[in-house]
């Protein structure tokens, strides 16, 4: 029986595989590991800028409830309401609007915006470099 298969299959023609098959299978293994790790980078910068997005709201809401306490909101106002008082007692009034300056809610918000900017340029890398991979990808399936 086994002596029929091996006739049957003699006929066809022999092939031989190529040479760099190997190397193109291994490379194609890495290739998919560093898609992955690129699409999780940017999973992960995608859910950052979201919750930075979010935590934006209630940081401007802070600022805004402690500068009407501390009074600043007052004070600020005066630029507007008064200018003429405010060019005269313009050391004073510059004195008075840090000293009543809520930083402290400030400097959150700034660290807020500095952390979603940062998360957006990391996603906006990462959705580049996906975009360029899958091209790249594309391109040598069919070459």
């Amino acid at each position: 029986m086994d002596n029929s298969y091996e006739r049957l299959f003699s006929h066809f023609p022999q092939y031989d595989p190529p040479r760099d098959l190997f190397e193109n299978v291994v490379k194609r293994i890495e290739d998919e590991k560093n898609f992955q790790k690129i699409r999780r980078k940017t999973l992960f910068f995608a859910v950052s800028t979201i919750l930075c997005a979010i935590a934006c709201v209630p940081a401007l809401i802070m600022v805004r409830s402690s500068a009407n306490e501390s009074g600043f909101m007052k004070f600020f106002s005066l630029l507007f309401s008064d200018f003429q008082s405010v060019v005269s007692y313009w050391q004073s009034f510059s004195l008075t609007l840090l000293e009543t300056l809520p930083v402290a809610s400030l400097i959150m918000l700034s660290t807020i915006l500095l952390l979603f900017l940062e998360s957006l340029r990391s996603l906006a890398n990462g959705v580049k470099s996906l975009f360029k991979f899958k091209n790249n990808t594309f391109l040598r399936l069919w070459t």
